[in-house]
């Protein structure tokens, strides 16, 4: 059972998430819920919460090359150079569900690692095409990974971000303008 009473969890595919309260059987528990509530979730549907995960990710730092050994790079479902929305815009969307192809032992900070490695590398298509604007979708969720962008987005020269608009993109986008 990878779940202890207490263990700090969030759904695996939606923000929010709760405390184990009860053991109900080996793939189901009960969580109070951040709302307040206790609910009963299988437990497929829980990621443990590791408080250590955030401190990690602030205090790394990732590479600005790529990698020599090709067997450390991820691998992605397929890269996505071009926006629906607007062709003059290059559109890096990093949900995990589009870019990762088997969930099947992933932490969080695996899934954040992929993430940033994937928009690193779009990030340096973006550079080499010579694209003016980038829309990087990263989600809403609790926020790390749109901090993690915006740090990385600082360390290029010539680069200024800011929110995409809420109309095409809700709350879960940066527009990035290259100089």
């Amino acid at each position: 059972m990878p779940f202890e009473i207490g263990d700090k969890v969030a759904y695996a595919s939606d923000t929010g998430g709760g405390v184990i309260t009860k053991i109900i059987s080996t793939n189901l528990v009960e969580i109070l819920s951040d709302d307040g509530f206790h609910i009963n979730v299988p437990c497929k549907k829980l990621i443990l919460e590791n408080p250590e995960i955030i401190e990690s990710l602030l205090n790394s730092v990732y590479p600005t090359s790529r990698s020599a050994n090709k067997a450390e790079r991820p691998s992605f479902k397929s890269l996505k150079l071009e926006s629906k929305r607007d062709p003059d815009t290059f559109e890096i969307n990093l949900h995990a569900e589009d870019l990762i192809n088997d969930f099947t032992g992933i932490t969080n900070s695996d899934i954040i690692v992929k993430q940033l490695e994937y928009f690193r590398i779009q990030m340096e298509k973006a550079f080499e095409s010579r694209k003016r604007k980038i829309t990087v979708i990263h989600g809403v969720g609790k926020g790390v990974l749109r901090k993690e962008i915006r740090y990385l987005l600082d360390g290029y020269a010539g680069v200024s971000y800011s929110d995409a608009p809420f109309d095409k993109y809700g709350y879960g986008a940066t527009d990035v303008l290259l100089q």
